[in-house]
């Protein structure tokens, strides 16, 4: 089982200098994780002064749409335009 947390580790100690956003970021990117386990991982690893209370269901919902691997009909189509 994939872990966010483990990946948000990994990533945080090769790069010390991104935020804590970032990091989240990186670690979910492609990996197709749900919305309520890249909730509980937001919650967890980045500090509340990192982020606007206001913010939050957005970044989130950013978080869930990266974590979404693009299939390959889709790079095309985008491609396309």
């Amino acid at each position: 089982m994939k872990s966010i947390e483990k990946r948000f580790k990994k990533i945080e100690k090769n790069n010390k200098f991104l935020g804590s956003c970032v990091v989240l970021a990186k670690a979910v990117e492609g990996q197709n994780f749900e919305q309520s386990a890249i909730t509980r991982a937001f919650g967890k690893l980045v500090p509340k002064d990192e982020y606007l209370r206001k913010e939050r269901r957005g970044i989130i919902k950013f978080l869930t749409n990266l974590s979404t691997p693009l299939e390959d009909d889709t790079i095309m189509k985008k491609n396309d335009l």
